[in-house]
């Protein structure tokens, strides 16, 4: 499987970064 980048793998991070820019923006709140 390494170095197979397959579609649902792009979901998964993008997903993952998209949460991580979510909470960034939420600290940056408080």
């Amino acid at each position: 499987m390494a170095g197979l980048f397959t579609p649902k793998d792009a979901a998964m991070n993008i997903a993952i970064v998209t949460i991580n820019q979510e909470n960034a923006a939420i600290a940056s709140w408080l």
